[in-house]
């Protein structure tokens, strides 16, 4: 019996000290930067909200297991408890501080033991709590640890809540001094890159408004969501835009990825020219920025419905996300055969931020740990995507000024054209005047046809329309000679005292008629002519 006492004994410290079998972590330099704490945490979830003491009873019993992933987790419905040590030196190093760097957890309390019981020294979250209620105020969860005079070993844990959601929570530990000096740093490093964003946003929105082009207005947006987006993600949002909206502050990152998506389709169309070149592609967008819409509306309406089925919806949205990566390389390859340099530029500028996106995703689903990336991936794909689309856009409006000067160059020609063709007619009119007077008074003795034919007055017996051509019977001539034109335009260029018009379809020369009787008049060649009742007494009167 005491046998069997003594192994359940034993087989419980092992239990015990198997789920305790951690390393404390203990600083070697009095300078601590950014030190990667992963390697000495063990992770640990629970269904349940329990308190500190009782998930450290079980953690000691072994009724709780440890999980297999440290910094990303996936989406769950869990809480999760992460457990660590520090062994602490008497006169020891500066003060230390660890760093949870994920804004965007619902709710984080940090317990330190002290006796038999567990401590809060730490608290934040964005759900139900303003930004000002953090424990310590930064846009990351940022934790003081406390000071120990005597080298002992202390005993932490941090429970961590982001049920419904995708929970990761890389760890880092610093001296409090070198974290402050970095933390000014980077605040200015943030600073200029946002200042860029905005920057590039605003002179973009100028220009789409100054000229009136559709392609910068798009852009402009672009960037400006972008920058928003990006600005949630990192924290400064929570911080300085909304610290009393924490209902927004939770579905924020989400709209703007909503809004991102739509604006990116919609800008490619423009660019690309879809609509034009590729209208079936451009119908797929239009569909998927409609179900991106309408699970915009559905979240304005139906809040309480979205936050049940928060998993679902994300994952839905990143379906949508991969359907818009593979149409878009897909219409951006089509059309490296009709617009290369822009296709390239796209694609060069569009893959950097898909990978960034596609890193964000397996973090969010756990498949890779988010502590292997010194910055956010999809800020860093984005600073590439902004760079090249910057470039291509100033490739862009320098193409407009080039075609707005050959078009100002042909405006130029054109007006210089138009001035010499009025000079060319005013000398025409001038010339057809002076034609006219010399008909009036008898002095032309030549006719020249649009055929290019020169024909002499005095020969020409007959003019008879057929259609739209003229007959000019001549006495030196066998056969007539044939010009397209009209008998209202060519009595304009004959002598009046010479040729009269005798019937709608004939003009006589006067001068060839040998006689006229009972509305007939006999010409030289030999031919006899109807003469209309209209046109018998100018003929008897030209002919006395």
């Amino acid at each position: 019996m005491s046998r069997i006492i003594i192994f359940c004994i034993l087989l419980g410290y092992s239990q015990w000290s198997s789920a305790l079998d951690i390393a404390p972590y203990s600083p070697k330099t009095e300078t601590i930067e950014a030190k990667d704490f992963i390697p000495f945490i063990q992770v640990y979830q629970t269904p349940l909200e329990l308190s500190s003491k009782t998930v450290y009873q079980k953690i000691s019993t072994g009724a709780i297991t440890q999980s297999p992933q440290q910094a990303s987790q996936g989406f769950s419905q869990d809480y999760f408890w992460v457990l660590f040590s520090i062994k602490q030196h008497k006169n020891g190093f500066k003060k230390l501080v660890l760093e949870l760097d994920n804004p965007h957890l619902d709710k984080v309390e940090l317990y330190q033991q002290t006796a038999q019981k567990f401590d809060c020294i730490g608290y934040g979250g964005d759900r139900g709590k303003k930004f000002s209620e953090r424990s310590y105020i930064n846009r990351r969860f940022i934790f003081p640890l406390a000071d120990n005079n005597e080298s002992t070993v202390i005993t932490f844990l941090l429970m961590i809540d982001k049920r419904n959601a995708s929970v990761s929570f890389p760890l880092k530990i610093w001296d409090l001094d070198s974290f402050e000096r970095y933390e000014a740093r980077q605040n200015i490093y943030y600073g200029l890159f946002f200042g860029m964003l905005f920057f590039v946003s605003f002179i973009s929105l100028a220009i789409g408004v100054t000229l009136r082009n559709k392609l910068f207005l798009l852009y402009g947006s672009y960037v400006l969501l972008m920058a928003l987006y990006l600005f949630t993600a990192l924290g400064f949002a929570f911080q300085y835009l909304y610290p009393f909206s924490t209902v927004f502050n939770n579905y924020a990152r989400v709209l703007f990825i909503v809004f991102i998506a739509v604006l990116s389709t919609i800008f490619l169309r423009a660019y690309l020219e879809l609509d034009k070149y590729l209208p079936k592609t451009a119908q797929i967008f239009k569909a998927i920025n409609l179900i991106l819409i309408t699970l915009f509306l559905t979240w304005l309406i139906f809040f309480g419905l979205f936050r049940i089925y928060t998993v679902w919806i994300l994952n839905l949205i990143y379906i949508l996300l991969l359907l818009i990566f593979v149409f878009s390389y897909w219409a951006t390859f089509k059309m490296l055969a009709i617009n290369k340099a822009n296709s390239l530029l796209y694609i060069f500028a569009f893959s950097s931020v898909v990978i960034g996106c596609l890193f964000s995703m397996s973090i969010e689903y756990g498949w890779i740990e988010e502590n292997i990336f010194p910055l956010n991936p999809i800020l860093m794909g984005s600073a590439v995507e902004v760079l090249v689309l910057s470039v291509a856009m100033v490739r862009y409006i320098r193409n407009i000024l080039l075609s707005k000067q050959l078009l100002e160059q042909k405006n130029n020609q054109l007006t210089q054209s138009q001035q010499e063709l009025e000079q060319t007619n005013t000398n025409l009119e001038q010339l057809n005047q002076q034609l006219h007077q010399q008909l009036k008074k008898g002095n032309i003795d030549t006719l020249r046809l649009k055929s290019g034919a020169l024909l002499q007055l005095e020969n020409i017996v007959l003019i008879s329309s057929d259609g739209h051509y003229l007959e000019f019977y001549c006495a030196n001539k066998s056969r007539p000679e044939v010009d397209r034109n009209s008998m209202k335009n060519i009595l304009e260029q004959l002598p009046p005292n010479l040729f009269k018009r005798v019937h709608r379809g004939y003009i006589i020369n006067i001068k060839q008629a040998k006689s006229y009787v009972s509305g007939q008049v006999l010409l030289t060649n030999g031919m006899t002519i109807s003469v209309s009742r209209t046109y018998r007494n100018a003929l008897k009167e030209a002919l006395s």
